[in-house]
């Protein structure tokens, strides 16, 4: 009877409750995706540029969530203190990630949609995410986790946002005056040589 029991606790409410809970996740992931996307449009544009290096965003968030893990390792010898702090390491790292994947959705939205609505498009990327998530086995194990180290990664290298560096304004006793054009005297012809000239033109005609 026992091993009867145990040969069937696969069931199908089981089943449910699993697709239920990745379809779940998905949304949730998603719908904070486009949440940061709508509130910090700034800083989503700044980890789509990011993310035009996808490697180099996955390995800097891997890193990041080594560094994390440590610290909790640290921390859960604190007591209650450790506990807090490997609360809001935890999950801070989480809630940055899904920040950060928001440079995923505008990516997604800018080559997909032409001619739509930017909201439009941004549901249509956050959809898609949400949907290759669900995909079993290499969605929840591959791509998920693969989509949050990115926007951890490019979350945390588009912290400091980079400013324009404007060019010193140039003090007025550094420029050099320009010297006033002195406008040339008009010479003064003898009235003499006017006369004369006109008497030879005169008899000449």
């Amino acid at each position: 009877m026992v091993g009867r029991m145990n040969d069937n606790y696969l069931t199908s409410a089981v089943v449910f409750a699993i697709a239920l809970f990745l379809f779940g996740t998905a949304l949730t992931l998603a719908a904070g995706m486009l949440t940061a996307s709508g509130m910090f449009p700034e800083f989503a544009g700044r980890c789509a540029e990011r993310l035009r290096r996808p490697v180099r965003c996955f390995l800097v968030g891997a890193g990041v969530v080594v560094g994390v893990v440590l610290f909790m390792g640290l921390a859960k010898h604190l007591g209650g203190l450790g506990n807090l702090l490997m609360l809001v390491a935890g999950g801070g790292a989480g809630l940055t990630g899904v920040a950060g994947a928001a440079g995923l959705v505008e990516r997604i939205a800018a080559r997909s949609g032409a001619g739509v609505d930017g909201w439009v498009a941004r549901r249509r990327a956050a959809t898609v995410l949400a949907l290759s998530w669900v995909i079993p086995v290499a969605g929840g194990l591959v791509l998920l986790p693969a989509c949050l180290l990115m926007g951890l990664g490019a979350a945390v290298m588009s912290m400091r946002q980079r400013r324009v560096v404007e060019p010193p304004p140039v003090p007025a006793s550094a420029v050099p005056p320009v010297p006033p054009v002195v406008a040339g005297e008009v010479p003064v012809v003898d009235p003499a040589v006017v006369a004369a000239v006109s008497t030879g033109i005169s008899n000449g005609l």
